[in-house]
């Protein structure tokens, strides 16, 4: 009987030795948070602050940069196609200074309650009355609203490895579940290019650290539909390149992510 292969085995094969002396150590701290107020800096950055204030959102400063990927003008109609529990969608909203159309979806009832909760806790009220906030299948609304939306966030359920780390259930992590994974990514990734509009913006987001749920599933959409799209480089410092796109990891980030995007142009 072959035994599954663990986390360590499989980790170990793509970083070697950085996996065990650096990135699994540094996965197992607790993750560096950062407190954003909603307000911007000189050059249209977002305010971080490295202690909580008054009204302030923590959240991993990682997670900003596939907010930043988007290039939010205003005006535009902007989706959040897996939008729960609501970081970047709000972090969106304080880009943009809600100078967009936003539809911030989720596929799970409990999951969108939160993400309305969110919204309702850091954005005035006129502001959520103005955000339209569903609950449907991700990987359908392309189908259902193509060619909408100019700009659209795919950050995806992942394998989540930090969590498993930091929850002591290691064991629970499957190489089976996250090709599993993958393919529904791939899924809601296809739905999120059909719903942009030519000429639009897709950011395809994980916090995971598997290439089979980063840059495979880019390759994966290549191989279908390299005629639909072009791949933009990040010019962002945060993180380090790879073939796709970028992954902030947190051995190199000062305890940030793993964060990885892509930003795709849709033709």
């Amino acid at each position: 009987m072959v035994r599954p292969m663990t986390m360590d085995a499989y980790f170990g094969e793509i970083y070697g030795a950085r996996w065990t002396q650096q990135l699994k150590p540094a996965l197992l701290q607790a993750t560096s948070k950062v407190y954003v107020d909603g307000t911007l800096t000189s050059n249209g950055e977002l305010n971080i602050s490295e202690t909580p204030v008054a009204g302030s959102y923590a959240l991993d400063r990682a997670s900003i940069e596939a907010v930043y990927a988007l290039d939010l003008q205003p005006g535009q109609d902007f989706m959040d196609v897996c939008a729960a529990p609501g970081g970047k969608s709000l972090m969106a909203m304080h880009l943009s200074q809600a100078k967009i159309q936003a539809r911030l979806n989720d596929s799970s009832k409990d999951r969108v309650a939160r993400l309305r909760a969110v919204m309702f806790d850091y954005l005035p009220e006129e502001i959520v009355k103005q955000i339209r906030i569903t609950c449907t299948d991700g990987s359908r609304i392309g189908q259902r609203e193509p060619d909408s939306y100019d700009r659209v966030l795919a950050d995806v359920p992942c394998s989540a490895e930090r969590h498993h780390l930091q929850d002591g259930d290691e064991d629970k992590w499957t190489l089976k579940s996250s090709k599993r994974l993958a393919i529904r990514q791939h899924a809601i990734l296809c739905s999120a290019l059909d719903s942009t509009r030519s000429g639009g913006r897709v950011v395809y987001s994980t916090c995971s650290l598997s290439p089979l749920e980063n840059d495979g599933v880019i390759t994966k959409l290549i191989k279908s539909r390299k005629d639909q799209f072009q791949i933009i480089k990040s010019n962002r410092e945060l993180g380090e390149p790879t073939e796709h796109g970028r992954i902030i990891l947190p051995d190199t980030s000062n305890g940030h992510g793993p964060i990885y995007y892509a930003i795709l142009q849709k033709l």
